[in-house]
Parts: structure tokens; C-alpha cells; sequence
């Protein structure tokens, strides 16, 4: 699930150039990955079952936009929101074994860290996969 997350959002072109990221500069990391928490803008992200414990077909992701930018974070936050918001077999995906098929939006929230003077868009999805 961690790489078909991945593979999906770094897979448009839009959202790439919205975070400057190139084949060489990454711009979306998984929560443990090793990255440049200093070069904005950034999103990174975690996934976990929805029922801890058990075998389960659904997940939930954790997205966190962060910038400098406020304009930006807004196109941003709309990206993202295009393409994991979705009902079911409306734009299901497929990565791997993975076919995605129904994706929430399940919260989300802005935190601004005037120290850094950085935002930071927090965004929950409840996402099905088969």
C-alpha cells in the first residue's frame, strides 16, 4: 500500500511541478524515510491499517502538506483532494497488486509553525483497496 500511495501521487505531472520534484529531487516521503525536512515544499505520509490488529481491505492515510506558501498549500491541498477523493469505480487505480477503488476524505486540518514559518496541511483518507 506504501508504494502504490506513492507510485500514485508521484505519477502526476501537476502535483510534481506544484512541489519542484524532478527524477532527482524527491518531494513525497513515507513517514520513516530519510529526507530534507528543510526543503519546502514537501508532503509525507503514513499508512495504516484501519483496524489495527486485524486482516483488513481498508487503510488509513495521513498526508501532511508542508510549505511556505500559503497559496501554494492551496493548490496543493486541492491537487491531492482530486486525486484521492474519489467514490467507488469512478477513477479507480491500479499499482502493482493493488487495485484502489473507493478513497475518503475523512478530516483534515492547517497547523502554522511561526518559529519556522512553515504550514502544514494535515489530510486524512479512509481508502478501500481488493
Amino acid at each position: 500500500m506504501i508504494q502504490a500511495i506513492y507510485k500514485h501521487l508521484s505519477s502526476d505531472t501537476e502535483l510534481k511541478s506544484l512541489l519542484g520534484m524532478t527524477d532527482t529531487v524527491f518531494k513525497i516521503h513515507y513517514i520513516s524515510s530519510q529526507y530534507d525536512k528543510s526543503n519546502y515544499p514537501f508532503i509525507v505520509y503514513q499508512v495504516s491499517p484501519y483496524l489495527a490488529g486485524e486482516m483488513t481491505d481498508q487503510y488509513r492515510l495521513e498526508l501532511r502538506i508542508c510549505v511556505k506558501d500559503e497559496l501554494l498549500l492551496e493548490s496543493i491541498t486541492k491537487k491531492v483532494m482530486d486525486l484521492l477523493h474519489f467514490r467507488p469505480y469512478s477513477k479507480s487505480f491500479i499499482v502493482g497488486d493493488k487495485t484502489i477503488y473507493h478513497s475518503k476524505h475523512s478530516g483534515t486540518g492547517i497547523i502554522y509553525d511561526s518559529d519556522l514559518n512553515v504550514f502544514e496541511q494535515v489530510i486524512n483518507f479512509i481508502i478501500k483497496t481488493k
